[in-house]
């Protein structure tokens, strides 16, 4: 995954849901699990 500047590395406190990574993770737990948190 190519770094767009908004991410050092790791998801935390400092980019948080900006990060590309946790964007994309975040719609793949939407996606796969939202049918659990009804």
């Amino acid at each position: 995954m190519p770094d767009d500047g908004t991410s050092d590395g790791y998801c935390g406190p400092t980019n948080g849901p900006q990060c590309t990574a946790c964007q994309r993770l975040n719609q793949q737990q939407r996606d796969r699990y939202k049918h659990i948190w009804i």
